[in-house]
């Protein structure tokens, strides 16, 4: 099943929120997860953002973003 995917569902599953099982279901369960590439840009925005303000450790930050590199590359299938 291809499933279009937007920031606040990356958010979710890459930080602790109220939905990141839901989202983590979500992603888990697509064939293909699909993303715009705008979407690349707003999560590093967010994760940096939470950082700052003291949500996310700086290595913490840093270890979400590189799992979303990763998963750039192997998993996520992005549109322009």
């Amino acid at each position: 099943m291809i499933v279009y995917l937007d920031t606040s569902v990356l958010v979710a599953y890459y930080t602790v929120e109220d939905r990141t099982s839901d989202a983590a279901a979500i992603i888990e369960r697509a064939e293909l997860p699909v993303i715009s590439d705008i979407c690349i840009a707003e999560l590093n925005v967010v994760i940096l953002r939470k950082q700052r303000e003291g949500f996310l450790s700086e290595q913490a930050a840093d270890s979400v973003l590189a799992l979303f590199d990763e998963h750039l590359r192997d998993s996520f299938q992005v549109l322009s």
